[in-house]
């Protein structure tokens, strides 16, 4: 039974582990799904969504060009800009690439300006993701310092990336779209590391000093399920531990590929989108 066999690898893991997993009938595991945590890097589907919707409205093209901050104003931390200062502009569908397949922190304040809070409030608001709230801008510390973090939850994560799945959030194109750049991640150490060739995944990893999270979509012969998993408590002080919950994660992933591929999941209502 799937519930059990990530039960059991939640007790072997280190730190505290969240794990949700939803298919096309729903929510089918829910262990520690409700335990709010900093959202680290994922935060960055959501505004993946939300500036996805802005381009299906046609108030925003994925040809449509940006500027980026100066070089000594960028933020580091993950991706190539910082260290690319002769680049001053890119289309945004550069700019999302970047973001989700390098969760590069610029190009995502750089999305952030043009989305805006209020947008990705009135996204998680209509989706039911009461767990999830974005506060401050990518690498702003002191705004994490004064108590304004990111926050989301293995249940806001997995009902998100499944709504987007059923084609709730965004029109066939750009929920294409969205799965594509999912399914060109580059930081493949969770979800994805131990799944047969048959299995796709398209995800986004997150982490922080002592946390490390995955959320993605899972594809096996015409089912699928999203996963979410959170891992917190992973440092010890100022060490950080992390990089010791990516065999747990994964674990996670091969067990709910194994449950795919023998056919126990559903199918879903509408077409899929293409293999990433």
């Amino acid at each position: 039974m799937l519930a059990e066999e990530i039960r059991s690898i939640i007790r072997r893991a280190p730190g505290t582990l969240g794990v949700v997993v939803q298919d096309a009938s729903g929510v089918v595991v829910d262990l520690g799904g409700d335990r709010v945590v900093p959202a680290a890097s994922t935060i960055k589907v959501l505004v993946l969504v939300a500036a996805l919707r802005r381009v299906a409205d046609r108030r925003s093209g994925l040809g449509d060009l940006l500027d980026l901050p100066a070089p000594a104003e960028r933020v580091g931390g993950s991706g190539p800009l910082q260290a690319l200062g002769s680049v001053t502009r890119l289309r945004l569908g550069e700019l999302l690439e970047l973001m989700v397949t390098l969760s590069d922190n610029d190009a995502t304040n750089v999305v952030l300006d043009l989305v805006g809070p209020g947008e990705l409030s009135s996204v998680a608001a209509g989706l039911g993701l009461a767990d999830t709230r974005l506060q401050r801008r990518m690498m702003d510390f002191a705004a994490r310092d004064a108590g304004r973090d990111n926050l989301t939850s293995a249940r806001d994560l997995a009902a998100l990336v499944a709504a987007v799945r059923r084609g709730e959030v965004l029109p066939p194109e750009q929920t294409r779209e969205a799965f594509a750049l999912l399914g060109r991640q580059q930081l493949r150490d969770g979800l994805p590391a131990l799944l047969p060739p048959a299995v796709s995944c398209g995800n986004k990893t997150g982490d922080l000093p002592g946390i490390r999270h995955d959320v993605g979509l899972l594809e096996c012969g015409g089912l699928w399920a999203s996963v979410a998993v959170t891992a917190t408590d992973l440092g010890d002080g100022p060490v950080d531990h992390g990089s010791l919950a990516w065999p747990s994660i994964a674990a996670v992933g091969a067990a709910v590929g194994g449950w795919l591929s023998s056919g126990t999941g559903r199918t879903g209502a509408l077409p899929g989108p293409r293999r990433p």
